[in-house]
């Protein structure tokens, strides 16, 4: 997916420090975009969630490297403007949540996690956040957003509920890529 891959070539742009920063003008560009993207990634490209999310962490002091991360989001948007938001719901009893986090990602050390909510094809509800706490391994960062992501798999299975949808089949929690040696 595309998202991993800005994420890697965020990762590997991220600690330069003699990157050049913005000026005014071009900076207010960059936070007006950033925003559009935030309200457009919550509402019909949820694919570019993640690194919609990167982008609002490094918005106050934007430089040159990040204004390249922008373009390359913007470039993805415009080759990908027919691609719709497809969501089928296959069985109505057996909801899908998923978690992964990357570990360290962020430059105060700070893991990321990504969370989806799936009823058949398609995410109803997808998150990515950055976890408040530091961990010491990939596992523990996993483990970390699992509880992150918990309360809101069941807000939203008590929502299922109250609307009228019994959850006759056990809800399970995919974790994505835990290792343990």
């Amino acid at each position: 997916m595309v998202c991993l891959q800005l994420l890697i070539h965020c990762i590997c742009l991220l600690w330069n420090e003699n990157a050049k920063g913005l000026d005014e003008p071009t900076a207010q560009f960059f936070h007006h975009n950033v925003a559009n993207l935030l309200f457009l990634c919550k509402r019909a490209c949820r694919d570019i969630q993640t690194a919609v999310a990167f982008l609002c962490t490094i918005e106050k002091c934007p430089d040159v490297d990040d204004y390249k991360k922008l373009t390359r989001v913007m470039k993805y948007l415009w080759n990908m403007e027919n691609l719709p938001l497809v969501l089928e719901a296959e069985n109505l009893n057996t909801a899908e949540w998923w978690v992964n986090a990357s570990f360290a990602l962020h430059p105060n050390m700070h893991s990321h996690t990504g969370c989806l909510m799936m009823l058949g094809s398609g995410a109803v509800y997808a998150s990515s956040t950055k976890q408040k706490l530091n961990t010491n391994s990939s596992t523990e960062a996993e483990l970390v957003g699992v509880y992150d992501a918990i309360h809101r798999f069941y807000g939203h299975k008590n929502f299922l509920l109250h609307r009228g949808l019994i959850i006759v089949v056990p809800s399970y929690i995919k974790i994505i890529k835990v290792l343990c040696f």
